[in-house]
Parts: structure tokens; sequence; C-alpha cells
């Protein structure tokens, strides 16, 4: 069994060299050959080591600049918490940048197993104008629309923008 340590460094060698040196026949020495991802968008999804690849492959396909890069790691027994940051350019010239958290489980042979994500994709659509009323959008709520906060009880919230169109 591998320790916290060497869990953080295989976390620290994926990013190193599997995405920033682009080594992608090294997924089989990161990833165990059948794992999961729990992703917040995508929901369950199998885990394999020529996935991992083959995904990779096809956004560096897409985006030849596309970067990944460690911000943050933890790491404690056989997990792994670390916080990255995507950046890239799309085909069209507009660039893009999101942040994420992965927690990652290794198994007994010192492989990512399962893995749960989630990251900023919002933003990111945003930046790159897929989602309407967001552009150029820092930080607060769309100057238009209504959102409710249900809470299950007699105190649901109906909280409005400040500029309301109604």
């Amino acid at each position: 069994m591998s320790t916290a340590a060497e869990n953080k460094a295989t976390i620290q060698h994926l990013f190193d060299q599997f995405y920033g040196q682009r080594q992608t026949q090294l997924a089989d020495q990161i990833f165990a050959p059948s794992g999961v991802m729990h992703d917040s968008m995508q929901g369950d999804q199998m885990l394999t080591p020529a996935e991992v690849q083959q995904g990779y492959q096809a956004q560096l396909a897409q985006n030849p600049n596309f970067q990944m890069t460690l911000l943050h790691s933890v790491a404690e027994g056989d997990l792994v918490a670390y916080h990255w940051q995507i950046a890239g350019t799309q085909p069209t010239g507009q660039s893009f940048s999101a942040r994420g958290m992965t927690m990652a489980r290794f198994d007994a042979t010192g492989k990512i197993a399962e893995l749960w994500r989630v990251f900023d994709q919002y933003t990111m659509m945003a930046q790159l104008s897929q989602v309407a009323g967001v552009a150029g959008m820092q930080g607060g709520p769309a100057t238009t629309g209504r959102w409710k906060v249900t809470t299950g009880g007699s105190d649901d919230t109906d909280w409005s923008s400040s500029s309301s169109d109604e």
C-alpha cells in the first residue's frame, strides 16, 4: 500500500508529466485498470487509463495550448485532494480559464482508482459566451432575472435582482 506522501507525489507527477509534458502514455502507471469518476456535471463514469489518455488527447486536439496547473494538494491515507486550474484558447481565438477541485482515492497498488471532481464550468462557459446573460459577469448575479431560494419550509425567500424587468 502506498503512503499519503507517495500518493501526493503521484498527483504532482500527473500534473508535471502527463498534463505538463503531455506524456499521455503514463496513464497506465497513474490510473488503475478499472476505476470510476464522480463528476459534478457529468455524473458517474468509468475511469480507465485508455479513457483518460484519449480524453486528454481529444482536449489537446481541440485546444493545442490547453494547460492544467496544480495549485494545491493535501493527502491523508489513500486520499489526495487537489485544487487545479485549466486554461486554453478555443479555435475561435477565445481564451478561457477555470478552477476546480478533485479528490482522488488510491488503490493498494498506488494507482488512482476513484475521483470526485467539481469545477467552475459556468465561469468557463461565460468566458466563451456560451451562457446567455453572463458575459462580463464578475462574481455576482446577472443584472436581470429572479432566483427563489427554497428551504422546504414556510420561510422560502424570493430574491430579485437589483434591476427588475417586471
